[in-house]
């Protein structure tokens, strides 16, 4: 059974971040986290795939994490900032002094994420990485 720390975080829903997720929380009990806007997602997706049956509120995860929700990790505390943009459920995860970003911000070489996803947007993906190059380094 997972214990309080654990849970599987998710930093924004594409299947290929999802993927493992749910065979994770069968075998270690951790919870699964995302962003709270994991609805807005699943309603932009459903219909595309004829997926009628998908209930759109995000109940298929733990916990949805708004902005400024917090984690307990060990000795250590996980922060939720809100990263739109690649999608709109995108989060950047703070621990200690490390931002896991998720595809919000890739390599410094190849730049952003893409925002040409259905509910992704330039312009929000433009403030999240302002957010995160704000942060103290």
């Amino acid at each position: 059974m997972a214990g309080e720390d654990q849970a599987a975080v998710h930093a924004h829903a594409h299947a290929n971040h999802l993927v493992g997720g749910h065979w994770l929380r069968e075998k270690t009990g951790a919870p699964l986290v995302i962003g709270a806007r994991i609805g807005d997602v699943q309603r932009v997706f459903a219909p595309r795939f004829a997926m009628d049956d998908l209930a759109t509120d995000g109940r298929q995860f733990d916990k949805l994490l708004e902005e400024g929700a917090t984690l307990p990790l060990g000795n250590l505390t996980i922060r939720v900032l809100h990263t739109p943009g690649h999608t709109p459920a995108c989060v950047t995860y703070l621990i200690g002094d490390a931002a896991f970003v998720g595809d919000t911000l890739l390599m410094p070489d190849y730049g952003s994420a893409r925002c040409d996803f259905p509910g992704g947007d330039a312009a929000m993906l433009h403030a999240s990485i302002q957010k995160i190059l704000a942060l103290p380094p």
